[in-house]
């Protein structure tokens, strides 16, 4: 073991060296853009590409599908209430609620598509312009979907009847369900070519995938989410509203997707109750009142003075102070006054609402990433509706050339849900920390980061890493810094500002110079605490207590871990192993047990609060690891990267 350790120090600085250099990237998996559903009133099986909208009952050969299972959820988005709602067609079940532990298929993409190709098509053969409220104007999908490659397998449609009315685009709301168009009548019997764009046949059958059972306004009031009865026995289903769907020509009617109970968010909801359209879309003008309804009135002229600031931040006013203190004022405002959370979101998304200009959007954006990263939503309510407003923006297909909207919001979504209440208490702002979380959307960070993403970002640098870079770095920095004889090792604090340098320059991908192996050590130990899941999951927290001390079941509990957090523990364990030796524990001072003592609140993590509990399972915790470091073999980790 000591020549192992040995071997390592002698070429760590040139493995270092060498994975700093990027790789190209081998062959990556094709992802899985096919999948399967269910068409909810025949229940046939047929295919839909989530990349381009295309539709087949058989899907393209040699390609990889995803397959239909029970606890497929179809993502649906209600524009009325700016929300996703899920639907799950083996149980017909809807909920606003993203189920978990389970597939979701995002058919919004469909929906979105769909809409917007019927515009462009209806355009384009009436020789008119339409207007149709979508979620993004067709002109910005247009050169999309001009490119989209269109299969020759879908099934063959044919038009018997188009109404003087045509193809419109469709409209989505809590009174219609999830489409409200009138529908051409097609046979599979009697193959024939639509007159125009080949475009149209292809979504017409995602008027079926898109299509769910509805029950009345007034049952679904009553009653919100719940399981409806299949619409099998009746071809035509009645309205939203309880009307019956006629006409004169034969058509075939769909069923629209049944939504949720539409949960009235009282935090963002205006106090003004003017019922102005202003009031929850981007205005250069001041606003005279707090957007969240039941603000208390103490904090008005707080509420408007944080207006000010966030349009200054965006450029909509004359600022005063840098950007960075200004974000920084927004954010002490938040935290000094924590009811002062919910209104900070709800002005943000209001000016982010409807934002035509595209600088002012882009800050804003930027603004809203920035302030998730030390102060989270007040009540569950404003947190669901900022979760929504930003899922609703985080699909690219809705980014304009000139703001890449998405890539805010994907990074505003992973900083809202990894708030947890066993993370910790989160950073004070300060302009260095603003500028860095700024750095942080475009760049993610290799601190806070889960270990899954970890793996997926240096995914085509290093494809053929086992475990994250980051660890393999630092556990080489330790070796290559005299880490083996450093006295205290993992227990002496390291330098403050050594360490911020070292921090930023690996969150970059950047290697830090660093001679004190404490820098390394104390780094290592952050990565660890910082992981949004511990590397120990919660779900095993409670079996790793309970066996602490038994060996093999240890051994087996380790088992139960996902595949990166084994090889990453592993790893972790073969540091430890060799640093508990003999020779190098007269150096460090460092034995086993006082290993395990500082490692073990880094790997797992206790969520209660009673001082009682954490001083008992603190004990149990060092126990575990000690167990691990003592009986499990990574010897064969040495080589691993």
């Amino acid at each position: 073991m000591k020549d192992e350790f040995d071997d390592a120090a002698s070429s760590s600085s040139a493995q270092i060296h060498a994975d700093g250099a990027e790789n190209e990237a081998g062959d990556r998996p094709m992802p899985e853009e096919w999948v399967e559903i269910e068409e909810p009133r025949t229940k046939e099986r047929m295919f839909a590409n989530l990349a381009t909208g295309e539709c087949a009952w058989e899907p393209p050969k040699d390609v990889p599908v995803k397959r239909m299972r029970e606890n497929q959820w179809w993502e649906l988005f209600d524009s009325k209430s700016k929300r996703f709602y899920y639907y799950n067609a083996t149980t017909m079940t809807t909920v606003w609620q993203k189920p978990s532990n389970c597939d979701i298929i995002p058919l919004a993409k469909l929906q979105l598509l769909k809409e917007n190709t019927e515009i462009e098509f209806y355009s384009q053969s009436r020789g008119s312009k339409v207007s149709s409220e979508t979620q993004t104007s067709p002109s910005r999908l247009r050169k999309r979907l001009e490119d989209l490659q269109l299969s020759d397998s879908r099934p063959s449609v044919s038009v018997d009847v188009l109404d003087d009315e045509g193809i419109f685009a469709q409209e989505i709301g809590p009174e219609s369900g999830v489409i409200t168009r009138k529908q051409p009548h097609y046979s599979h019997s009697n193959p024939s070519t639509l007159p125009s764009s080949n475009i149209y046949s292809n979504f017409d059958l995602c008027s079926q995938l898109s299509a769910s059972p509805v029950p009345s306004v007034d049952t679904v009031r009553a009653s919100g989410p719940q399981c409806f009865p299949s619409p099998s026995s009746s071809h035509t289903m009645p309205s939203a509203r309880g009307r019956s769907t006629s006409s004169s020509s034969e058509q075939r009617q769909f069923p629209s997707a049944a939504r949720p109970e539409h949960a009235h968010n009282t935090s963002f909801q205006s106090g003004t109750g003017n019922g102005d359209v202003a009031a929850d879309s981007w205005s250069k003008d001041s606003i005279k009142h707090p957007i969240s309804k039941n603000l208390d009135k103490s904090l008005k002229k707080d509420a408007l003075a944080l207006f000010k600031l966030i349009q200054s931040y965006m450029g909509d006013r004359k600022a005063k102070s840098a950007a960075d203190k200004v974000a920084v004022s927004i954010c002490e405002q938040a935290l000094q006054k924590p009811e002062l959370a919910d209104e900070l979101f709800a002005q943000l998304t209001k000016q982010l609402t409807e934002n035509e200009r595209s600088d002012s959007l882009r800050k804003g954006w930027e603004l809203l990433a920035i302030t998730l990263s030390f102060v989270s939503p007040k009540s569950e309510d404003a947190k669901q509706s900022l979760l929504s407003f930003v899922e609703m923006h985080s699909d690219s297909l809705l980014d304009t050339p000139e703001v890449a909207v998405s890539q805010f919001a994907q990074q505003c979504l992973k900083r809202i849900q990894r708030v947890a209440p066993t993370s910790g208490a989160r950073p004070k702002p300060s302009t260095e920390l603003v500028q860095e979380s700024r750095i942080h959307i475009f760049s993610p960070p290799q601190f806070s980061a889960t270990i899954d993403e970890l793996m997926e970002l240096q995914g085509d640098r290093w494809p053929d890493r086992q475990v994250p870079w980051i660890e393999t770095t630092l556990i080489d920095m330790i070796v290559a810094s005299g880490g083996s004889t450093t006295e205290g090792l993992f227990r002496v604090p390291a330098d403050p500002e050594q360490l911020q340098t070292a921090r930023l320059r690996l969150d970059r991908w950047l290697l830090p110079v660093v001679r004190d192996a404490h820098v390394p050590a104390a780094l290592l130990k952050m990565w660890l605490r910082q992981l949004p899941t511990p590397l120990i999951p919660d779900n095993i927290y409670q079996r790793c207590l309970s066996v602490c001390d038994q060996p093999e079941e240890c051994l087996k509990t380790m088992e139960l871990l996902p595949a990166s957090h084994k090889m990453v523990l592993a790893k972790l364990l073969w540091l430890l192993q060799v640093l508990a030796q003999e020779e190098n524990v007269r150096h460090t001072k460092m034995d086993v047990s006082n290993l395990a003592m500082v490692m073990a609140p880094n790997i797992l993590r206790c969520d209660s609060e009673d001082p009682s509990v954490i001083f008992l399972n603190t004990r149990k915790e060092m126990t575990f690891l000690k167990t691990l470091i003592m009986n499990c073999d990574c010897s064969h980790m040495h080589s691993v990267i």
